[in-house]
Parts: structure tokens; C-alpha cells; sequence
């Protein structure tokens, strides 16, 4: 249950002992010990056991041992990672925060203000998930007027006259950062074509493959092959735009 919590505080704090958040493997000896009567075999675990019950976040040294309290705040999404778009992820009684989207660690202006980010702050920032983010924060457009954009590839779809472009940020912040494809709506009912803007994937190479990438209902784990065959089969197989 603690495990995106443990493994995010030590992050931060390093060496020490998990106090509460090892409640899960500890409870394994604790039924030894209780309800199967082996106490001898699990007599050496006892006192971690009983810091599990009382206590948060131990971190011994020679002849002194800091201790810490149980948290405060504590906020998941639905897959138990740490999460929370209004404040603080964990937070204990003394004020010490941790903030967190989806389980990535982020600093506290994401969550609390990713709008005041400037290009230079972005740059700057090294952990390219932080920066996605931020960006899927901020919407990817806003994202973009705030980095530049550069045109990689550009689509009319000769059957419905609609434009398609393919776009990437000017300097590009890992790997993984997708690339964006600007796409042209059908008309609407107030005769507006207004433009939409989606990440794609970054090995996409054409406006259209990127396109033909969209429609396509491939599994999560074929998701390379997929980028593979839309850049080598960019024939679009639908009838018309919906």
C-alpha cells in the first residue's frame, strides 16, 4: 500500500528505515509471531514491528536515532501513485512536503502555479518527465508559444481539403518529449475551422503517418511497431473526417 510513498521519501532522504511503510512485509512476521506462536523466529523483527505502529521515518546513526512522525496528508490516484493537483502529495506535521502527478516527483510551482514557468526555468529543468507534466499542465499549446515550435512536415487531405501539420518543439528536452500534430477541424456549426493540438509519438515522421497513428488500435506493448508501419504505410484507410 506504502510503496510509491517509500520509495518517494527515500528518494529525498536516503538511507534510513521505513518505519509504518513497512507495514506490508512486516505483517507476514507479525502473523508468525502472533497467530502461529513462533516467537522465537520472529523475536529480531519485533522492534521494527512496533516502529511500524507508532511511528514514520527512522534514520539511525551511532548513539542517536531521528524519528519521525506518521504523515498528515497523503494523496493517490487510482493506481496508488502518488498524486494530487491542488497541493501536497504527502505532507507531515512539520510542514515537510512532497509534490507529485501521477506518481512523478515534481517541484512545487507544477502542481501550485505551472502557468508562472518561463523558457528559461523549462530549459533548465534536466528530468524530462517533470517537463511532460508541466507541459500536459499548461495544455501542449501553451506549452509550445512557450518553447517554439518548428514545422517538421505539413498534410492537405485531398478528400476533405483539412491541413495537418506536424510539429516539434526547437529544442527538444529527451527522448521521449512527443512531437505534436496540429490538426484542422471540419467545419462547425458556427463555420469555424479552428485548430486542435495533440502529442503524438516522437518517432512519427509525417503529419499523415502521425495521422494514420491516431486512428490506429494497436496494443500498449506493439505501440513501436505501430510508429514503424504508419512511416512506411501512411495510406489513411477511413472513409471521412467525423
Amino acid at each position: 500500500m506504502y510503496n510509491s510513498v517509500r520509495s518517494s521519501v527515500y528518494n529525498s532522504v536516503g538511507y534510513s528505515i521505513y518505519g509504518q511503510h513497512d507495514a506490508g512485509w512486516l505483517s507476514f512476521y507479525d502473523y508468525f509471531n502472533e497467530v502461529v506462536g513462533l516467537k522465537e523466529e520472529t523475536n529480531k523483527v519485533q522492534g521494527l514491528i512496533s516502529l511500524a505502529k507508532s511511528a514514520g521515518w527512522a534514520l539511525p546513526y551511532e548513539n542517536i536515532c531521528w524519528i519521525s512522525e506518521r504523515h498528515q496528508v497523503l494523496n493517490r490516484d487510482n493506481r496508488g501513485r502518488l498524486h494530487c493537483l491542488t497541493g501536497p502529495s504527502v505532507m507531515y506535521p512539520d510542514g515537510w512536503e512532497i509534490y507529485a502527478i501521477n506518481g512523478v516527483l515534481v517541484p512545487e510551482k507544477v502542481v501550485k502555479q505551472p502557468e508562472g514557468y518561463t523558457e528559461e526555468e523549462i530549459k533548465n529543468e534536466k528530468n524530462s518527465e517533470v517537463i511532460r507534466v508541466l507541459a500536459e499542465r499548461l495544455g501542449w499549446d501553451k506549452f509550445l508559444n512557450i518553447m517554439g515550435s518548428k514545422r517538421i512536415d505539413m498534410w492537405v487531405d485531398p478528400r476533405t481539403g483539412l491541413v495537418y501539420e506536424l510539429l516539434d518543439t526547437k529544442e527538444r528536452r529527451g527522448e521521449l518529449q512527443p512531437r505534436f500534430l496540429k490538426m484542422e477541424s471540419p467545419t462547425l456549426n458556427d463555420g469555424s475551422n479552428p485548430f486542435y493540438l495533440e502529442p503524438v509519438d516522437p518517432g512519427l515522421s509525417t503529419a499523415k503517418a502521425a495521422r494514420k497513428w491516431q486512428l490506429a488500435d494497436w496494443p500498449e506493448n506493439r505501440q513501436k511497431e505501430l510508429v514503424l508501419y504508419c512511416n512506411q504505410n501512411q495510406d489513411l484507410d477511413f472513409e471521412k473526417e467525423t
